[in-house]
């Protein structure tokens, strides 16, 4: 796994992964043409990062099924990109971008430093769309050694990562990313933790109870993790429902 040096990939800032339209190959053309990366082919493990989205390119809508909680709330929510959005906001022109004929002049200084800038931003980009490619895993041992590294990549705060081998399972470890919490006595206790199976198979429990797999199945693939960034979506998604629930006793 690699991590991309100054771009800061932690869910607690709102920051979000979105899979490319693989089988919309009309909006596909569109994404990879904004980005403008040369010779590039996403895969299904391939995201782009939220920030390279409008407001208008998204849709939040409420997991919370109840009505009265929705209207008094409305924190549980998810946000997905609209079916027909295109990444935009880039700081390098896209591929189908035209420039126009100038005669030659000597540039100043000041379009000098402008082409540096431009120039650095554009290999800070580039290192940012491979780490899409860098951000699928195969098993949980992958992903226990990424938590737990000590990098800046990390884990949100609360959750501690713990790979559960047992003379039973000794062939299929089981990641838990437990979350915890302090009560006023300054004791901790477990609110909630996401399991995940060798075959990257996931559970999310919160509070005891087995949260329903169709809020958080837009976040998998198919029900099974396919990356790390989707593991970051979760713990974000359980601690909103844990912080809902929080505010819902008090």
């Amino acid at each position: 796994q690699r991590r991309v040096h100054g771009y800061k990939n932690n869910v607690e800032n709102g920051t979000t992964f979105h899979r490319f339209p693989i089988k919309s190959p009309d909006l596909l053309r569109r994404w990879i043409q904004q980005i403008g990366r040369k010779d590039f082919t996403p895969t299904d493990s391939s995201r782009v990062c939220s920030k390279h989205f409008t407001d208008d390119d998204f849709i939040t809508e409420s997991l919370d099924k109840n009505p009265r909680r929705k209207r008094l709330h409305n924190e549980l929510s998810r946000r997905h990109v609209k079916s027909d959005a295109v990444p935009s906001v880039f700081s390098f022109p896209s591929s189908s971008s035209t420039t126009p004929t100038r005669p030659p002049q000597r540039p100043s200084d000041a379009s000098l430093s402008a082409s540096r800038l431009q120039n650095q931003q554009q290999l800070l980009n580039e290192a940012e769309l491979s780490f899409f490619n860098d951000d699928k895993v195969s098993n949980v041992d992958e992903l226990y050694k990424l938590f737990t590294s000590g990098n800046s990549y990390g884990i949100p705060s609360g959750f501690n990562a713990i790979l559960k081998t047992t003379e039973q399972c000794e062939n299929s470890p089981i990641l838990l990313l437990i979350y915890f919490q302090s009560t006023p006595s300054d004791i901790y206790t477990v609110a909630g933790y996401i399991e995940i199976s060798n075959n990257l198979s996931v559970k999310v429990i919160d509070n005891g109870k087995l949260l329903p797999q169709s809020k958080y199945l837009h976040l998998t693939n198919s029900g099974k993790i396919d990356s790390s960034s989707a593991v970051l979506n979760l713990m974000s998604l359980l601690k909103s429902c844990i912080d809902v629930n929080n505010g819902e006793e008090t």
